[in-house]
């Protein structure tokens, strides 16, 4: 799947409850708790993200993994812009926060692993297309 921003205006999902796109955990993107929720990570470091995870906690003694030594911790710097890429989704979740990174991107991306996106959302590319975005399966 080719995806891309239309040039000069970013990706908005809906607005309220019952907007079009919508999945709360996954629209701040980088800001997974669980060690499982970091998988987006390297698709979106291939973005340009920059995002550094850890093993020790960030979270101090109120984390609930804080003693676990599993890399659920991850520090994130802004970036201005994003570059297109071909990048593989391993699950819904990191693959919606590819979504919503590769629609703001510079250049047009490829994703690969589309199924989790089609198998999670009600009719996708009709939603992408109604935000202004150019989907070509490929």
């Amino acid at each position: 799947m080719n995806f891309w921003g239309c040039a000069g205006r970013a990706a908005e999902p809906g607005r309220g409850p019952y907007s079009g796109l919508r999945d709360g955990n996954v629209a701040g993107g980088a800001v997974g708790a669980a060690a499982r929720r970091l998988v987006y990570v390297p698709a979106l470091q291939k973005l340009g993200c920059e995002i550094e995870v850890f093993a020790a906690c960030l979270g101090g003694p109120a984390c609930r993994f804080h003693d676990t030594n599993s890399v659920h911790s991850a520090v994130i710097r802004g970036v201005s812009k994003l570059r297109g890429a071909d990048v593989t989704l391993p699950d819904i979740r990191a693959g919606f926060s590819a979504v919503l990174a590769a629609a703001v991107a510079d250049q047009p991306s490829v994703l690969r692993g589309i199924h989790h996106i089609e198998r999670g959302y009600h009719r996708p590319f009709e939603q992408f297309a109604s935000l202004g975005l150019t989907v070509r399966r490929g």
